[in-house]
């Protein structure tokens, strides 16, 4: 069945138009309407909508919850990416620019750890690590936590940048935040955390 838009004046198809909708306009000018309205109104509505947002915290949270978790938003969001990247090519290159420096960025730190690391004098295997690992008690050697065997990081007493071999007697087993608290400083400058 076909209807008549009254602001285009074509006719149009049923599924064209809003069903809810008490006006004769396709979805196609109601959609521009509504855009000419808000950028006419920008300002206004952002207040609005800031407003509501800080008036209504649990609604807004249970309607995004909502909102995000279904398979609608999923498929929503990936066809406005799509359309995005279309409209909007230099758009979308700058974004992928950004995100991808950042990546070469990690890549370019992972690489220079991996060259540190075979670049030194020594190795170890991991029989002799987890021997190590059981002589510490299983536990981190600087804050003596419980540690499992597969969270147990390899930590260097004396750092690989400051001169340390790659030997099992320069490894001792800490977890992340330990390692990562020391970073490349000698193992009796790091004091245990309270």
């Amino acid at each position: 069945m076909k209807r008549k838009c009254s602001k285009c004046e074509l006719e149009k198809s049923e599924d064209e138009f809003y069903q809810t909708e008490r006006t004769q306009r396709c979805k196609e000018c109601r959609n521009a309407t509504a855009r000419l309205w808000y950028r006419a109104n920008r300002e206004k509505r952002i207040a609005q909508t800031t407003e509501y947002h800080k008036a209504h915290p649990e609604q807004v949270k249970a309607t995004r919850d909502r909102f995000y978790k279904t398979d609608h938003s999923k498929r929503y969001f990936a066809e406005w990416q799509r359309r995005f990247r279309r409209e909007q090519p230099e758009r979308a290159q700058a974004i992928d620019s950004r995100r991808n420096q950042k990546e070469g960025r990690k890549q370019q730190f992972r690489l220079k750890a991996y060259r540190r690391r075979n670049q030194t004098v020594g190795s170890f295997t991991s029989e002799q690590f987890k021997m190590k690992w059981e002589m510490a008690g299983e536990c981190c050697v600087y804050c003596n936590e419980p540690l499992a065997f597969k969270d147990a990081t390899r930590d260097h007493k004396k750092p690989l940048i400051l001169g340390g071999l790659n030997f099992i007697a320069n490894i001792a087993p800490a977890c992340r935040s330990c390692n990562s608290r020391k970073g490349a400083k000698y193992e009796n400058s790091l004091v245990p955390s309270t």
